[in-house]
């Protein structure tokens, strides 16, 4: 309102199945059933074994190259502690 700026509002979203939403109340069930969905126990469950799995694999990669130590060494200050 003070710039008096024009900035569109677009108030359209899509249901599970792509069709599009425009009535304010169809709107606001979808966000209601998509939070739902997000939070639903099954959902996290399995967001959490993916988690698990993502940093079982991270794991194994995270032990660091000889050259990687031997460049961070290198790259110290003199009369610094490490």
């Amino acid at each position: 309102n003070i710039t008096k700026t024009f900035q569109p509002h677009l108030g359209v979203i899509k249901d599970e199945k792509g069709n599009i939403l425009t009535e304010s109340k169809q709107i606001v069930d979808r966000w209601k059933r998509y939070c739902e969905k997000m939070y639903s126990s099954d959902s996290t469950a399995d967001q959490q074994e993916k988690l698990e799995e993502t940093r079982e694999d991270e794991e194994i990669n995270l032990l660091p190259l000889r050259s990687e130590i031997e460049w961070a060494i290198g790259s110290l200050k003199d009369g610094k502690s490490p």
